[in-house]
């Protein structure tokens, strides 16, 4: 491993297996710049659990279906006969939106969020696949997402898709947090889901790449 594939693989064993790929991507698509890889590995590293969930986990009970999606399950009854089932489940929370079909179709769950980036929604699966790969291979077989060689390449694609550099040499978390989790760089500390969480990870992931805080 050259330092940086040791950088993010100190980050724990689960990170391990994606250095290699995620530092040969960084590479090829001129994600270079030490703060700039910093801030990406983050962003990275906080939404996977430190590449532990690299598969959205949609195994809700009942209470944690009406705490989570109540816009979706308003009744307790409801709620029950979705509970631990995450396909049902996914598929009536993603249904009619982001390009996905309706319940039946099972769009929800066959394009669940999966890479380090949490890829979701059919669109999302096509603009990437067509993209990374100039055809449907995503389409066809979304669970490559979840894969570091392709979930790398993933990653990315949407950083540069939705403007992170910038924001990442500026080291301005806030921005480039709000685009991966809000999709706007405008977002506030109170719109960003887990925003002590990502300072504390650009904390620790700086210490590893060797960067002052």
């Amino acid at each position: 491993m050259n330092t940086i594939e040791m950088a993010i693989a100190s980050l724990g064993t689960h990170a391990e297996k994606w250095a290699e790929p995620l530092e040969a991507v960084m590479i090829r698509e001129g994600i270079t710049p030490q703060l700039e890889k910093a801030h990406f590995i983050t962003q990275l590293a906080y939404e996977s659990m430190v590449f532990v969930a690299v598969e959205e986990n949609l195994n809700y009970s009942a209470k944690g279906l009406q705490e989570v999606f109540h816009k979706y399950f308003k009744t307790t009854k409801l709620a029950l006969d979705y509970a631990r089932n995450p396909r049902k489940i996914a598929n009536r929370v993603y249904a009619n939106r982001m390009g996905n079909g309706d319940e039946a179709s099972g769009d929800g769950y066959e394009f669940r969020g999966r890479s380090p980036i949490m890829l979701t929604g059919r669109n999302n699966y096509t603009a990437a696949s067509m993209d990374i790969f100039g055809d449907r291979t995503l389409i066809i077989n979304p669970d490559l997402a979840a894969m570091p060689e392709t979930g790398a390449k993933i990653c990315a694609w949407f950083w540069i898709k939705n403007g992170c550099k910038k924001y990442a040499l500026e080291d301005n978390l806030l921005a480039v947090s709000g685009l991966i989790n809000v999709g706007k760089a405008t977002a506030t500390e109170e719109q960003v889901i887990g925003w002590e969480g990502r300072k504390k990870m650009l904390v620790r992931v700086k210490k590893a790449f060797n960067l002052n805080s």
